[in-house]
């Protein structure tokens, strides 16, 4: 595939400070002088005696206006509406807010979007829509979508930047690269700080399982995370409960774990999978302290249950906590009072923000390496996400690729406990890579 152009952030303002590697400004169009044009600005040359003046026309002649072309994917209408919605307005706030402030060395992004509501159809429909149109990096945003397009991507050598968190994105690396933690690692995290800092019985905690019925859920269901949780000291209950993604009626499930003697709880999920979770647990009597995965984003429906997850509720994921004075944050805020003019607060919104920054960041690398003629999605992984260690400053985790791997995180992300209704930030944990994904690298050469 041949590649279309690269863009750079401008150094301006707070935008400087958090992203500093950014801070190069683009170059504008050469001018050129034309005579005898309509005239737009004129300058008189002074003759002989009576002769009329002759009238020399200048005009600038606007630079050719570059674009780089990348789609994305986000589900806008399906099941994960409530959570990609604001993520695709971060991200494509990013994406203007580079426009707005000079480019990268002059280059504007274009972006397409593809609402993928979750299917397979609209997955492959849109990719063939990116790929017909030229684009030379597309993002996607659920780890069933990565395993559609995985094969494809492959065999035409686009560049996937993905946000998905399964197993099955990485375990045969290709032209993926994941800067979300893998599910399974964020819920061992959890796991962790539970034997940390709240288990206070004698034994081997129980650990429960309870969570959605689809790719994203069953990649829990594999001997890697049984033999982690079993090696940390914990009694792993099975089976493992899987329930529909849309959730009805999850007591059966629940009275199986209790009857187990249940200490703690593994949640996987999106609200609607969740929230009739906490429902039941609080109907059944069940005061268990329960770690919920991404993609739950648990400020987006915590409000649903009321005091119900007060003291139990945990969540660990790659969103940030507005009230945390970083640089990340701030950035955020000035994107969301200038195009929305106010502040949600939204931890998906700094995940889409995340990840225009990432797309951002491997093109911006990439032209350090090679001329704008020379963008493809082949020199983009080489030089861009295979040189790539960036601190996003607070808004999201940081990601390493340097080593070749396609599993970016050097975190297993943020903490998170719920308190008299509301979400506060723990601390970044540290990231367990239970299955060793980072042992899925690509050669450097």
């Amino acid at each position: 595939m041949k590649g279309r152009t690269i863009l750079r952030l401008t150094a301006l303002g707070g935008l400087v400070i958090l992203l500093s590697a950014l801070s190069l400004l683009g170059a504008c169009g050469d001018k050129e002088v034309i005579k005898e044009v309509p005239v737009e600005k004129v300058v008189e040359k002074e003759v002989v005696k009576e002769v009329p003046v002759e009238k020399v026309v200048v005009k600038e002649v606007p630079a050719e206006v570059q674009e780089v072309l990348v789609g994305t994917f986000w589900d806008l209408s399906g099941p994960y509406a409530a959570v990609h919605s604001p993520a695709a307005e971060g991200q494509h706030d990013v994406f203007r807010w580079v426009n707005e402030h000079g480019g990268l060395n002059g280059v504007r992004i274009k972006y397409h979007l593809w609402d993928h509501q979750e299917q397979a159809k609209e997955y492959i429909a849109g990719y063939e829509d990116f790929l017909a149109k030229g684009c030379v990096m597309i993002s996607t945003s659920s780890s069933f979508g990565d395993q559609v397009l995985k094969e494809k991507a492959r065999a035409d050598q686009m560049l996937v930047a993905s946000i998905g968190s399964a197993k099955h994105v990485v375990e045969d690396p290709g032209w993926m690269f994941v800067s979300n933690t893998g599910y399974v690692d964020q819920a061992t995290a959890w796991l962790q700080y539970f034997l940390d800092n709240m288990w206070e019985g004698s034994g081997k905690p129980k650990v429960g399982f309870i969570g959605m019925d689809a790719p994203a859920g069953r990649t829990f269901d594999n001997d890697d995370w049984r033999n982690y949780v079993r090696n940390m000291g914990m009694e792993l209950i099975e089976p493992l409960e899987f329930i529909p993604t849309v959730a009805v009626d999850t007591s059966p499930s629940l009275l199986r774990l209790k009857n187990s003697g249940v200490d703690v709880l593994v949640c996987m999920g999106v609200p609607a999978t969740i929230v009739p979770v906490v429902n039941d647990m609080d109907r059944l009597g069940m005061k268990i302290p329960w770690g919920a995965a991404f993609p739950l984003m648990i400020e987006e429906w915590i409000e649903m249950v009321g005091n119900k997850a007060d003291g139990l509720g945990h969540y660990v994921g790659l969103g940030p906590t507005w009230d945390k004075s970083a640089e990340g944050i701030q950035l955020m805020k000035d994107m969301q009072m200038e195009y929305h003019k106010k502040i949600t607060e939204s931890p998906s919104y700094g995940m889409g923000t995340a990840s225009g920054l990432i797309m951002t960041e491997a093109l911006r690398l990439t032209l350090e390496k090679v001329p704008f003629e020379e963008l493809t999605s082949e020199t983009i992984r080489k030089y861009g996400f295979m040189r790539m260690k960036y601190d996003l400053k607070g808004m999201g985790i940081p990601v390493d690729f340097t080593t070749g791997a396609v599993y970016g995180p050097d975190s297993a992300g943020y903490l998170k406990k719920v308190e008299d209704g509301k979400v506060s930030g723990v601390d970044w944990l540290p990231l367990p890579d239970v299955e060793n994904l980072k042992q899925f690298t690509l050669s450097m050469n």
